[in-house]
């Protein structure tokens, strides 16, 4: 699936046409502890894979590629979810459809100044974007 993760300061999705309302969106270096943020997930559904259930899983990793600590205690963020895209009347057949997520995150997480950080997107188990930044110094 073609699919597009951006970082915003909020966010805030419309279920009914698809649409993201964001502020401060793009942004690609952050301070520590984090602000509050928004990951904005926008998907174009093939025709085929709509009407479908699908499960999205976006995992927080380090520039190792190993899950990122976000507090003292070593804990890391994993968020899994589902989404479904249904076919509206009067599309023609075979035309993507829009689908948009859109996950706030409280402020706090704790991250190494200096380092870099990724956010990763699996939607039914394939990796299909993902979203780098760096934590100011």
């Amino acid at each position: 699936m073609e699919t597009t993760l951006l970082l915003a300061n909020s966010a805030e999705g419309h279920a009914q046409n698809g649409m993201v309302n964001a502020l401060g969106l793009g942004w690609s270096v952050t301070g520590t502890p984090t602000p509050p943020a928004a990951l904005v997930l926008m998907v174009k559904v093939p025709w085929d894979q709509t009407n479908v259930q699908h499960q999205v899983v976006l995992v927080l990793v380090d520039q190792d590629g190993h899950p990122a600590s976000i507090n003292e205690q070593g804990g890391n963020i994993r968020i899994d979810g589902s989404f479904e895209a249904g076919r509206p009347t009067g599309i023609i057949p075979g035309t993507p459809i829009d689908a948009s997520l859109v996950i706030n995150l409280t402020p706090g997480m704790l991250l190494t100044p200096g380092a870099a950080y990724q956010w990763r997107v699996e939607i039914d188990g394939e990796v299909v974007a993902s979203r780098s930044f760096q934590v100011r110094r």
